[in-house]
């Protein structure tokens, strides 16, 4: 279950949009339950890297707070924040496959992003959600992530406090090469692992791609020579798109307009300054939706 609300007129701070999507997600997912054994927060709150102050115990509070918990760590549940959104998913579903958990929530953020390069460009505050659960016939089947060390200095980022907005914003120093940069990579990351896990770009596979930078999803469809209706884009459905919070927001579209249940192979395809590539597969049986 993926959930992925924004509210420009209230326009609240991330942690905020965190605590709000975690608690949708758990209610979504698990009727009647509010808080998971296993939370795992990814997003960009950080400066040269550094994720201080962690925000998982943040999100775990909130939904502790929202089932009338008194600590934070309600029914012994655990939290932790990893840097990359795919590493943390990849996490939570080995949590659940090896200890048997009931359940795992990610949860994705960032806070609002300046770009100094592109000159003008601005992102909102913006969280997205995911519950994995345990499940027999359907998961995700294998991850993939490759660096690309070369292209590090095309993204630059630095996280600073303004008074005027109480905030932090996190602004960014993007050179042209870097879409090119991230589709060349992704590109080839991506024919290697359907190598791997041998399957064809065929007309029912469904990605999940990063919404930025900009262009990334439909440069990404033309790479790969797929139908641009096969690679979710948060701008044709006059969305913003996201940095962290991007994919799952994607996600989530397709589950509305009905893409992901007319899939039976969703591939997740992230991109991230370094470059990092990465790819995972969710496979579901034929006909489920």
């Amino acid at each position: 279950m993926v959930v992925h609300p924004r509210d420009p007129a209230a326009e609240p701070g991330a942690r905020e949009l965190s605590c709000q999507v975690a608690r949708q997600a758990v209610r979504a997912g698990t009727p009647g339950a509010e808080h998971v054994p296993l939370l795992v927060y990814s997003g960009i709150f950080r400066d040269e890297f550094s994720q201080e102050p962690a925000q998982a115990p943040y999100v775990q509070r909130a939904l502790g707070d929202a089932a009338g918990q008194s600590t934070a760590n309600p029914d012994g549940s655990f939290c932790l924040d990893m840097d990359r959104l795919m590493t943390a998913v990849e996490m939570a579903d080995g949590a659940i496959r090896s200890r048997n958990l009931s359940a795992a929530l990610v949860v994705a953020a960032d806070c609002a992003v300046e770009f100094a390069e592109p000159q003008g460009v601005r992102l909102p505050d913006s969280a997205s959600a995911l519950l994995l659960k345990p499940s027999l016939d359907e998961g995700f089947v294998a991850f993939h992530t490759a660096v690309f060390g070369e292209f590090m200095e095309l993204h630059q980022a630095h996280l600073r406090w303004t008074g005027e907005h109480h905030k932090h914003i996190l602004t960014v120093i993007e050179t042209p090469r870097f879409l090119p940069a991230c589709l060349e990579t992704a590109a080839s990351t991506v024919h290697a692992f359907l190598e791997d896990v041998n399957l064809d770009l065929n007309p029912g596979l469904l990605v999940i791609p990063s919404q930025w930078p900009m262009g990334f999803p439909a440069g990404l469809a033309s790479r790969l020579g797929l139908a641009p209706a096969q690679v979710v884009d948060l701008t044709t459905a006059d969305d913003t798109p996201a940095l962290t919070a991007g994919p799952l927001a994607a996600l989530a579209l397709a589950r509305r307009d009905g893409r992901y249940q007319a899939a039976q192979d969703i591939l997740f395809v992230t991109v991230e300054p370094g470059i990092v590539v990465s790819a995972a597969l969710y496979r579901k049986p034929a006909g489920r939706i």
